[in-house]
C-alpha cells in the first residue's frame, strides 16, 4: 500500500527568529561565564597567608579558584565572538591560567573556568530550548 505523507518545512520560517534569540543567549552566556570566573577569584581564600611588599596575601587552597594577587589572571579572562554570532569563546590570556585550572606536578588544581562554565549550563540549556520552542510556535504565523 502506498504511503501518503505531508511535509511542512518550517526551517526557513523559524531559522532567523531562533538564530537571533540563540545569538543573544550565546553572547550572554559567554559574558556570564567570564563574570563568574572573575568573581570566583575574588571570593575568600583559605590557603597560605603571607606578607609581600607590605601587603598580606591569602593564597587559594587546592580546589579553590585562584586568589587575586596583582589581577593579571583575572584581567586576562575575556569573552569574545569567535567565528560568528553563535560561536563565542571565553579565553584566558595568561599563560599560567591552564596550570592553575588543571594543576601541575607541583600544584593541585585551582579550577575557575570549568566551574564558571558548569554554573551556566542549566540556564543556557533552558534558554536554548525556550528559543526553539518560541520559533516553532511562531513558525506557522504570517
Amino acid at each position: 500500500m502506498p504511503r501518503i505523507g505531508l511535509t511542512y518545512n518550517v526551517t526557513g520560517r523559524i531559522g532567523p527568529e531562533v538564530r537571533k534569540i540563540l545569538s543573544a543567549v550565546v553572547r550572554a552566556t559567554a559574558f556570564n561565564i567570564e563574570a563568574a570566573a572573575k568573581a570566583s577569584m575574588t571570593e575568600a581564600k583559605h590557603g597560605v597567608e603571607y606578607r609581600r611588599g607590605g601587603k598580606t596575601h591569602v593564597a587559594s587552597a587546592p580546589g579553590e579558584a585562584p586568589a587575586v594577587d596583582i589581577g593579571a589572571l583575572m584581567a586576562s579572562v575575556q569573552a569574545r565572538e569567535d567565528t560568528d554570532d553563535l560561536h563565542w569563546e571565553v579565553r584566558v590570556g595568561a599563560e599560567y591560567g591552564v596550570h592553575l585550572e588543571f594543576g601541575t606536578v607541583h600544584i593541585a588544581p585551582r579550577p575557575f573556568m570549568a566551574p564558571a562554565a558548569e554554573g551556566q549550563r542549566d540556564a543556557f540549556e533552558r534558554a536554548c530550548a525556550a528559543a526553539v520552542a518560541r520559533g516553532v510556535r511562531n513558525a506557522g504565523k504570517p
